[in-house]
């Protein structure tokens, strides 16, 4: 994706408490039933870092996040790339 084309835009609602979704993003035993079950350690602090590999087919893409902004129970923002492979995007729950 180009710097010049608009952003990728997903939308989802949810049936459960803020309080459940919040958890599901920012807790290492939630996160890894609903990203990759290889997560080492989270931490909704701004300026954690973490880093781990997901295999697929024969690719890795070793995980690069970086949180950069929480607003508890409201906002958490990931700088989120790959070593392997160019490109810088930022994931807003």
């Amino acid at each position: 994706m180009k710097t010049t084309e608009a952003p990728v835009t997903v939308e989802q609602i949810f049936t459960k408490s803020k309080a459940q979704v919040w958890n599901a993003i920012s807790k290492p035993e939630e996160m890894i039933k609903w990203f990759f079950d290889n997560i080492p350690d989270f931490k909704s602090e701004t300026g954690f870092t973490t880093n781990f590999e997901v295999h697929v087919e024969e690719r890795t893409f070793t995980h690069l996040w970086k949180v950069t902004e929480v607003i508890p129970e409201e906002k958490l923002v990931l700088n989120w790339k790959y070593e392997e492979y160019p490109g810088d995007s930022y994931v807003t729950f």
